[in-house]
């Protein structure tokens, strides 16, 4: 495996509306229970939830079908909210999105479940990988193969990155980027399995099954060749 060179960053921006270290975003109370009641709520434009706190906090919530859908399209899973809520156990308290459930076929939100975290604490969380620039591999004809999309960190929660950049302009074809090969950000601790392939830069398939149909045509008697052959 040839060695690569690259480099990656880890980008935080700060959108609009940022209290403190967190997005704003509102949750409810909630005391619907069951199917019935939860397909209500949902009817009424609302999202099942539950926030997970330290030991056994666990608090059902209910928040804005928009709201999730603006914060997801906005800024992912990644970010840090601040719960804007009358519920006193959250109240002006930081959370992450852990897990968002939508129906297979519908792709309405089903259930969304938050961590509730405290600043400094340190979490495990997965941020997205953006490849930056063309690979030479790419230039010269190949395909990037990507493998992976999301990096499993540790980091603290007010320090969580949005993305991390990977800049892939110096690949070739043949080349395979690994987890490992990746350097992180201070702060932020690999989480993820070392050898785990994140990104590769492959010949393209028209180009690899012309280039065997040419090995093999070489390989092969000509006509007249193959005549004299048989009648040996």
């Amino acid at each position: 495996m040839r060695a690569i060179q690259y480099s990656t960053e880890s980008i935080r921006t700060e959108p609009e509306n940022m209290s403190e270290s967190g997005i704003p975003f509102k949750v409810e109370a909630r005391d619907a229970r069951g199917k019935g009641p939860m397909r209500r709520l949902r009817a009424q434009g609302k999202v099942p939830g539950v926030v997970y706190g330290h030991g056994d906090l666990a608090v059902p919530v209910a928040m804005g079908r928009s709201d999730l859908f603006h914060h997801l399209r906005k800024v992912g899973k990644t970010r840090l909210v601040t719960f804007d809520t009358d519920v006193k156990e959250l109240s002006g308290t930081f959370g992450v999105i852990r897990e968002v459930q939508r129906d297979p076929v519908s792709r309405e939100f089903l259930h969304a479940d938050f961590q509730q975290v405290d600043l400094d604490e340190v979490i495990y969380i997965e941020v997205p990988l953006n490849f930056v620039g063309t690979a030479a591999g790419e230039k010269a004809g190949g395909a990037r193969g990507i493998r992976t999309y999301e990096l499993g960190i540790r980091c603290k929660a007010a320090e969580i990155p949005d993305h991390i950049d990977v800049d892939i302009t110096n690949m070739k074809i043949g080349d395979v980027l690994l987890v490992r090969d990746l350097v992180l950000p201070e702060g932020v601790a690999l989480a993820t399995t070392p050898a785990k392939v994140v990104l590769t830069i492959e010949r393209r398939r028209k180009a690899v099954v012309a280039a065997a149909a040419e090995v093999a045509a070489e390989g092969e008697p000509a006509e007249g060749e193959a005549a004299e052959a048989a009648e040996a």
